[in-house]
């Protein structure tokens, strides 16, 4: 009799259910699977459903262990993903850059300030991600970088002896290609520290102008690009996002082109278009 008794009561709190009330008096016949990083995870039934999701603990007022005792979640039910949180995160951003390489030796003292102005820029991209669950997201990612700098008063002396004045460049560097982003909610969940890391195509275009004549170079190479940031969620959709980030290349070779002849020049060193972003943006939860 105490063997049946002893039986009753081990099935009877191995299929009894847990009630999690939170902040705003909601309660919740759910199975509780663990407490994490101050986030609550457990398993409900929603719309006929299992489904599995967490909560903060301050948004939390009471968790009672088998209080029910009669389960809506088998106790051997093991959650699919089943994730119904926000689908899309489609963000915006832009800032200051800065190129990584150092200046050639072979850059003429005249130009070296030239080539150091030309280092600092300004970026903007976007990027769009389709989330699995509230940590993992796979999408495509593009920025584009841009500087300029003039020196009217410099002076240029080509192989023919010719001498002109002036010098203006303008450099573009596209980034585009697959991404994966990971995120995890700060313990009050009202904040999120997000990393990303895309590989794809690197494309480089310059426009120099020197005294009457033109040219245009481009190149492309295989990139990658490494983010690390920090959402400030404004609402339920929207969130303020700080981001640093790398991206990173070089072209071994680059096609110059001057009143429709070109030449492909490849280069004794590789030329290095790596930088570093710093972004502030804007982030729409879907």
């Amino acid at each position: 009799k105490i063997l049946t008794i002893t039986f009753l009561l081990i099935l009877h709190v191995a299929s009894a259910q847990d009630l999690i009330i939170t902040s705003k008096n909601d309660s919740i016949n759910a199975k509780i699977i663990k407490v994490q990083k101050g986030m609550l995870h457990f398993n409900f039934v929603k719309n006929g459903e299992i489904r599995k999701t967490l909560l903060p603990l301050e948004a939390i007022k009471t968790q009672r262990r088998n209080f029910f005792s009669t389960p809506e979640v088998p106790a051997n039910y093991k959650a699919k993903n089943s994730y119904s949180g926000p689908k899309y995160r489609i963000a915006i951003q832009g800032g200051l850059s800065y190129l990584l390489a150092e200046t050639a030796s072979s850059v003429p003292a005249a130009l070296r300030a030239h080539a150091k102005e030309l280092k600092s820029g300004y970026h903007w991209g976007a990027e769009a991600h389709y989330l699995t669950n509230e940590n993992f997201g796979f999408g495509v990612k593009y920025s584009m970088f841009y500087t300029n700098n003039i020196e009217p008063n410099v002076s240029v002396t080509f192989s023919d002896n010719t001498v002109l004045y002036g010098i203006e460049v303008t450099n573009y560097i596209h980034f585009i290609g697959p991404s994966i982003l990971y995120k995890t909610q700060t313990s009050n969940g009202k904040n999120a520290w997000v990393s990303g890391l895309a590989l794809g195509y690197m494309g480089y275009k310059q426009k120099e102008q020197i005294g009457n004549r033109h040219f245009t170079s481009t190149g492309a190479t295989f990139g990658l690009g490494v983010d690390l940031g920090y959402d400030i969620y404004l609402s339920e959709k929207l969130s303020l996002g700080f981001m640093v980030s790398l991206a990173a290349g070089s072209l071994g070779e680059i096609d110059i082109e001057e009143s429709g002849f070109s030449q492909t020049l490849e280069l004794e060193e590789r030329e290095n278009l790596s930088r570093i972003d710093l972004s502030v943006g804007l982030r729409w939860n879907l």
